[in-house]
């Protein structure tokens, strides 16, 4: 998510999903619903901290655990690394971490280019660009734009739910498809001056991008797809 901070500096919000193999992902397994997520509140002054990432985070991944997933790694703060997102070649850990599991959540401070930890282990920025993360992942759903840190206000000041868990619902529950769960999501959370994203491989079906993916067990998943040819960015007012 983005707050109102000093201006260029952004919340960052990224969540990864991938179907039941990912060829790339060196410790990941046939099962199809583990779950992991990082988050951080506590930056330095520069940075400024963040109040509603653990909430959001959380409500992903518990809500994902009621319904049957394996709960696999929950980081916050500085147990929150950034060579868990990075491969061996740059003495990161992701084939235990991110690239191990099926669907991945992280909230935090960041821009267009990177996403920002709060504790130097092996670097504090992890340059997503740099990455070739579409080796059998499915999509890549944020936002497009600085967003507001909050959670879904029920009754301003009084009653607020978890947006992660709100977009785990919309999948389970409507049993939407994920693209369209995290947009729905996107719309009730933020106001209009924001805009959500998501960044899919295009699967040459009747279903076309992955961002119209069910979750496992809810509907129709495509196939892992290695060296894509085709990505489709998909962005709209909140």
């Amino acid at each position: 998510m983005f707050r109102l901070l000093q201006a260029s500096v952004f919340i960052y919000l990224v969540i990864f999903f991938k179907g039941s193999i990912n060829v790339m992902a060196g410790y990941d397994n046939t099962n199809d619903r583990e779950v992991g997520i990082e988050w951080i509140e506590d930056y330095s002054p520069a940075y400024g901290d963040l109040e509603w990432t653990k909430e959001e985070a959380e409500g992903f991944y518990n809500r994902l655990g009621e319904k049957g997933w394996i709960k696999k790694f929950n980081y916050g703060d500085s147990s929150a690394w950034e060579s868990d997102f990075e491969n061996a070649f740059v003495n990161g850990y992701d084939d235990y971490y991110i690239d191990a599991f099926d669907f991945a959540y992280f909230p935090g401070h960041g821009s267009l280019d990177y996403f920002r930890f709060s504790t130097d282990h092996d670097g504090e920025v992890f340059n997503r660009r740099a990455w070739p993360v579409f080796h059998g992942l499915h999509a890549i759903l944020g936002f497009d734009t600085p967003l507001h840190d909050q959670p879904i206000w029920i009754i301003p000041g009084i009653w607020w739910e978890s947006p992660g868990k709100v977009f785990v619902n919309y999948m389970t529950i409507q049993r939407y498809t994920i693209g369209e769960s995290w947009y729905r999501t996107t719309i009730e959370w933020q106001p209009s001056d924001v805009y959500g994203a998501t960044l899919a491989v295009y699967y040459n079906d009747t279903y076309g991008g992955q961002y119209n993916d069910h979750l496992p067990g809810y509907g129709y998943v495509s196939p892992d797809v290695d060296n894509p040819d085709v990505l489709v960015y998909w962005r709209w007012q909140c």
